[in-house]
């Protein structure tokens, strides 16, 4: 009976902890996107800036290759590719050689943002992560390799 109740009580803390995890991992996430968006001062959305970096590293690129580099829908491509055209940072065009594919570059405005952008993450990373030691950072990666079952 008394081995019951031990593991009722570690069950409880677990699930406790694991609901205290899940509020803290949206917490981060929400304050991550709204303190990148403040960071790009609302010239380009978060999402815009993730699709013009991994067009930006393999140019030309196939909207169905780039939807499952984000791991998202070739339609969700397709929205967020026609705002980036729209603005003038990406250029869409068939292929030469199969007319049937399509392939997204970027313009030289879309690649000087796409620099500048990158810039401005790495040092926003750079400061969100001052207070974490190498190990902690090391440990931290381990961890969520592990969440996504990488590991």
């Amino acid at each position: 009976m008394r081995l019951k109740w031990v593991v009722d009580i570690c069950m409880d803390r677990r699930q406790k902890l694991i609901r205290d995890l899940e509020l803290n991992v949206s917490t981060i996430i929400r304050r991550f996107k709204k303190e990148m968006s403040d960071l790009f001062d609302n010239n380009i959305t978060n999402h815009e800036f993730l699709f013009l970096h991994a067009v930006s590293k393999h140019q030309p690129q196939m909207i169905s290759a780039l939807a499952k580099e984000l791991d998202v829908a070739t339609s969700f491509v397709t929205v967020v590719t026609d705002k980036l055209i729209h603005k003038g940072y990406i250029h869409r065009e068939r292929s030469q050689k199969d007319r049937r594919i399509v392939e997204l570059t970027l313009t030289d405005e879309g690649n000087k943002l796409c620099k500048q952008m990158e810039k401005i993450k790495n040092e926003f990373m750079l400061k969100n992560f001052e207070k974490f030691t190498v190990e902690e950072l090391e440990i931290l990666n381990l961890l969520i390799l592990k969440w996504r079952g990488e590991e």
